[in-house]
């Protein structure tokens, strides 16, 4: 994996990237990412999804913010600051979806719950992003595939944990193609002690 360190990395401009139609927006992006338990269940349901469906390699993640047109040292410090706020948590299963869209095809519906969307509004508090609809979930399988195709995969995952715990926030980067985006640092959630006022 990349790693920025502290040098200033940036790239130009935000380029949406187009696959069928459909656009992802090239740049930065922050993930949450799941302890070794969870990473292995989602890791092993995914394999089981594309034992049907035959989809790209990619880390299973759940989309928290993005994209940013670059990221520099500064703005890493922000995200380190940010993991030292928030302890581990656990986020829950609400079901295994799908939809007609290149990116959202077959994935894990997460429920809204209160330490998701706290970190989520924290991070895009820092970062001053403007607010978007949030859609939390986990991608198993990015493509276009029939809908009879995609129910049997569904059915390869249904002995899956309902709840995995979110320990780490990672910034990546995001390029047209899907087996090069790249983990460039990754921090995990560990809540320090306030210092007295």
């Amino acid at each position: 994996m990349g790693g920025l360190g502290e040098s200033t990395s940036t790239i130009d401009e935000s380029i949406d990237i187009t696959v069928n139609n459909e656009r992802l927006s090239k740049g930065f992006w922050i993930w949450g990412q799941f302890n070794e338990s969870s990473t292995r269940t989602l890791e092993s349901a995914k394999k089981s999804v594309d034992e049907i469906l035959n989809g790209p390699t990619f880390n299973v993640h759940l989309t928290l913010c993005g994209p940013f047109s670059h990221f520099d040292s500064s703005e890493l410090k922000k995200l380190s600051n940010i993991s030292k706020r928030f302890d581990p948590f656990k986020i829950y299963l609400e079901e295994v979806q799908t939809k007609e869209e290149f990116y959202q095809s077959l994935f894990i519906k997460i429920i809204e719950k209160e330490d998701l969307l706290e970190l989520k509004n924290h991070i895009d508090s820092e970062f001053m992003m403007h607010k978007k609809n949030f859609f939390p979930h986990i991608s198993l399988f990015y493509g276009k595939e029939t809908e009879e195709k995609k129910v049997e995969a569904i059915s390869k995952t249904i002995n899956m944990n309902n709840s995995f715990v979110l320990d780490k926030i990672s910034l990546v980067d995001v390029n047209e193609e899907i087996n090069s985006w790249t983990v460039c640092k990754t921090y995990s959630l560990f809540n320090l002690p306030r210092s007295p006022r």
